[in-house]
């Protein structure tokens, strides 16, 4: 079984590629597992292992504990938001209503029988028998109930949050066209697809990750033919899928705002396709299939991440720490700039700057109102701020802060290759935020301490 544990972690690592992965969408992976996303991740992870083994049937004293872990680590994410709800809970009762759908029948005459007989003692036995064989569908109510729960305590309580991942309503038919043009580009990005016909290292990328879609293909086509061999492992294939088709039509179908790690169970899907294709194939076929894959994996591994590597472990420091000691030494405890910019030269400041960053240069000047210092915008803060601006948007920014009668002033000017950061400040604060959220203050009291 190692070698099989073994290829299903290679190619979970592998999947996740794309050229210098840490600028790739797909790089999310690592961000996935080092922040509150890996509360997904873990919950989907236990709870289909758990669901699985109870439709195989395992003991009470193994099922009780996984049960009781499960259950919390829903209500837990679904005190978050409904994206759990999303990715596993709906997967796992569309799968349930395929399973008990031709079972109705029999369902049907077994209610009659117990209502007919129902004070008879030996039928009820063997009614609690059938119900302990069903431990699986017992995990999915368990977990859907919590989910639910936990979701409406939240709103319950109400507390002070922003809400990212938009509502829960109907679409009218353009947008739902342009939700779906979204749902099939964030499907290219963390598959790799994106990738396909373009040159040099990129398209080896592509054609890789293609070969994986292969290979999840021929993972289901082969789930209709071998399913009895390998259960298990089907069962997660099947959930996979569905988890990520429930996404996709839900970000289609509704107004959920889609980012594309929420298709992050591509990459245990992937993983899951090829232990299967593995094990149901012939005992000479495994060698070839294993050899082609590491040499791939191994090649793709390198294009990947090795000019990630070699920069990290490189002597030379980049621009961004430049900028930081700059600031640092000249007293400034904020930073304001570009998303991408600015939270990299904080980063390289290890705490000493705070970065107050807006995502898009339509929206200079307007700070992201999640993910970011709600309480740095005051002119007391713009004494101590620099901002960051880039060679694309500096005219722009300037040409803003002349129409709020505000004067710039350059600092400092960094050129590293093709990366040119300029430093400038103000007389007066031009960042404008406005926060989404407008709390009750009678309950929650001010944004700001």
């Amino acid at each position: 079984w190692w070698h099989e544990c073994l290829l299903g972690c290679a190619l979970m690592l592998a999947v996740v590629s794309g050229p210098y992965i840490v600028d790739a969408i797909e790089g999310q992976i690592f961000y996935l597992m080092c922040s509150y996303y890996a509360a997904y991740l873990i919950t989907l992870f236990v709870v289909f292992g758990a669901y699985v083994r109870g439709l195989k049937g395992c003991s009470y004293r193994a099922f009780v504990p996984m049960a009781l872990i499960s259950a919390a680590l829903s209500f837990c994410t679904g005190m978050q938001s409904l994206r759990q709800t999303a990715i596993m809970v709906l997967p796992m009762g569309i799968y349930e209503l395929a399973r008990w759908l031709p079972r109705l029948p029999e369902v049907a005459k077994t209610l009659r029988t117990l209502y007919v007989y129902q004070n008879t003692r030996p039928l009820k036995a063997v009614m609690f028998r059938k119900l302990e064989r069903e431990k699986g569908t017992l995990l999915a109510l368990t977990v859907f109930v919590s989910n639910l729960l936990g979701y409406g305590l939240v709103k319950l309580i109400d507390p002070r949050s922003v809400t990212i991942y938009g509502e829960v309503r109907g679409q009218t038919a353009l947008e739902r066209q342009e939700n779906l043009q979204t749902a099939v580009r964030g499907l290219q990005s963390v598959t790799g697809l994106k990738y396909l016909n373009t040159e040099g290292w990129n398209g080896f990328v592509g054609a890789f990750c293609l070969i994986l879609l292969g290979i999840v293909v021929v993972a289901v086509v082969l789930r209709h033919r071998e399913r009895s061999r390998s259960e298990g492992t089907f069962v997660y294939l099947d959930l996979c899928l569905l988890s990520l088709l429930s996404v996709f039509l839900i970000s289609v179908v509704t107004d959920v705002a889609l980012r594309s790690i929420y298709f992050f169970v591509w990459y245990p899907l992937a993983a899951i396709a090829g232990v299967a294709v593995f094990r149901l194939m012939k005992r000479r076929g495994r060698p070839v299939f294993l050899t082609a894959l590491v040499v791939l994996m191994a090649v793709n591994l390198n294009v990947s991440y090795g000019e990630c590597a070699a920069d990290a472990l490189g002597e030379a420091v980049p621009p961004e720490a430049e900028v930081a000691q700059w600031a640092v030494d000249h007293g400034y405890t904020i930073i304001y700039g570009e998303w991408n910019a600015v939270t990299k030269v904080a980063a390289w400041s290890d705490g000493q700057l705070t970065a107050g960053a807006w995502a898009w240069t339509d929206k200079l000047f307007r700070p992201l109102d999640y993910i970011n210092p709600l309480d740095i915008y005051s002119e007391a803060d713009n004494a101590k701020a620099v901002h960051l601006l880039l060679p694309e948007s500096r005219d722009v920014s300037l040409l803003h802060a002349q129409m709020h009668e505000v004067d710039m002033h350059p600092k400092a000017h960094f050129i590293r290759g093709e990366t040119e950061y300029m430093l400038y400040t103000s007389d007066s604060q031009l960042m404008e935020f406005t926060p989404r959220y407008v709390p009750n203050d009678s309950k929650h009291g001010t944004l700001s301490p």
